[in-house]
């Protein structure tokens, strides 16, 4: 995004699974995992006095969770606990099938054959096991922020969403939030369709995601959730996820503003193992699922900006944005693997209650204060004081974007960088200076403004440069809405 810069600046415009069993899905202890009513395990017996001694024996039922415990079930545990006053209670099994790419896949036979009660299923994956049914939520660009997935996701059509697990006689519980998935750059940027033409591109496993980026002309491979980037040239994810992913240190860059599909999870149960609950305990767990939207919801939010300010420290990777006009031409690229859903009227209606709870896209963006660059005390080939007259025909003849109409972004300008700081200044607005730090590697110079948004904190802005005999030229590194101004006309140096 780009925001109006004030006068006198040169800144872009904005822009264990365990132990003894009790019965086979135990965990051992006092407590009886089952998919079933509970049962007493070593439970005191009631005394003539009226069972003072009596211990009451919980329902524990184990839940596979493919990802570090909590990740995306914390609230819904929680919630269920909370709700049953503890005779309910979930104990997760994390990491299940740690480091199988489609460890999805095995939750599901897992808690079909009733091995667990429970498992966490991405639902990304389900088109994969012949479950179509949430193919409209990870459609392309349906769901592009984290408001309009909760809507959706406390919605009948959500419901609806669940019930399709029943083919393969499971029970569907809970359908939770989880965090958008970007485009990411690994061996090129991703800012435009032509960008996808020819890339393998690495993926969650999931048939719509294959689908997606055939559409733009790319093939896809599945990789392991933050796992590494080798041989890829893009990739799907989400800031958190990639912030600690092995992979990270080959990535360059994430499309911030190209929100892709949510990180939606589905939380399913062995269907006999449901059909021997109480009636009050199914009610739990129901009341538990809608429940643990909201906070999941936040935890989703909270989870991305950690994530995005981890990334925004490291060396040489940029947030980079798609202009308007690139979006829209992905949009049209992907068009056809939505046509092909709207052929199924049930698709056709979900993808209607999708777009109708449409907001803004959410973008992401580095913290305004976070020092995103590395500080470098050296001296580089650049280092001077620097004099660009940027005259309103030359500025303009540089091809500006829209929002970048304003007069304080042209003018005889003088800029200092040295030592892995710069300043900049316009001579038509005395006293005000962009300022922030640099750092230079091979030909490409990254900046990281500081001071508000409007000045472009929290953005970096990428330029290629050269120097030839005392002056330097700037050019557009990637597609982004950095100043125009640093690059209209070449830089002399004057000191």
């Amino acid at each position: 995004m780009t925001a109006r810069v004030p006068r006198g600046t040169v800144a872009r415009m904005p822009a264990s699974r365990s132990s003894r069993p009790c019965l086979p899905l135990a965990l051992g202890a006092c407590w009886c995992v089952l998919a079933l009513a509970a049962v007493g395990c070593g439970g005191g017996r009631d005394d003539k006095a009226g069972g003072e001694n009596a211990r009451t024996a919980a329902t524990v039922l184990e839940l596979a969770n493919g990802d570090t415990r909590g990740r995306d079930t914390a609230a819904f545990v929680s919630a269920v606990q909370r709700l049953s006053h503890g005779s309910l209670v979930i104990r997760e099994r994390p990491n299940a099938h740690e480091g199988d790419v489609e460890y999805e896949r095995e939750i599901v036979r897992d808690v079909r054959s009733g091995r667990v009660a429970m498992g966490k299923v991405g639902a990304r994956a389900w088109d994969l096991v012949g479950v179509d049914d949430f193919r409209p939520l990870v459609a392309p660009f349906a769901i592009t922020s984290l408001g309009q997935q909760a809507r959706v996701l406390r919605s009948a059509t959500a419901r609806a969403m669940l019930g399709g697990v029943g083919a393969l006689g499971l029970q569907g519980i809970a359908l939770l939030p989880g965090e958008l998935r970007y485009p990411v750059g690994v061996t090129r940027d991703a800012l435009r369709p032509g960008d996808f033409r020819g890339a393998l591109v690495g993926i969650r496993p999931s048939g719509m995601a294959t689908s997606t980026f055939a559409a733009l002309g790319a093939r896809s491979q599945p990789i392991v959730a933050g796992g590494t980037y080798d041989g890829v040239d893009l990739a799907e994810q989400d800031p958190e996820t990639l912030s600690g992913a092995k992979g990270l240190d080959k990535a360059r860059s994430l499309t911030a503003n190209l929100p892709l599909w949510p990180r939606a999870q589905t939380i399913v149960m062995n269907a006999a193992a449901y059909r021997r609950l109480t009636a009050e305990q199914k009610h739990i767990l129901t009341a538990a699922a809608a429940a643990a939207i909201a906070p999941t919801r936040r935890s989703a939010a909270n989870s991305t900006t950690a994530g995005t300010a981890a990334l925004c420290t490291h060396d040489r990777f940029a947030l980079l944005n798609a202009q308007p006009a690139d979006v829209a031409a992905m949009r049209r690229a992907v068009a056809p693997v939505l046509a092909a859903l709207r052929r199924n009227h049930h698709a056709a209606a979900a993808l209607r209650t999708i777009q109708r709870f449409r907001g803004a896209p959410d973008t992401v963006r580095c913290p305004l204060t976070q020092q995103r660059l590395p500080t470098e005390h050296i001296r580089t080939t650049i280092d001077g004081t620097w004099a660009a007259n940027v005259t309103r025909r030359a500025y303009f003849a540089a091809r500006p974007l829209a929002d970048e109409d304003n007069e304080a972004n042209w003018g005889p300008l003088r800029m200092t960088v040295k030592r892995g700081r710069f300043a900049i200044e316009n001579a038509r607005f005395p006293g005000d200076v962009t300022r922030g730090s640099f750092i230079v590697r091979d030909n490409l110079v990254l900046m990281a403004p500081e001071g508000t948004s409007s000045q472009g904190a929290g953005e970096i802005w990428r330029y290629r440069w050269s120097l030839y005999r005392g002056m330097l030229r700037l050019q557009r590194a990637a597609s982004t809405s950095m100043p125009t101004a640093l690059r209209a006309v070449p830089w002399t140096r004057i000191r």
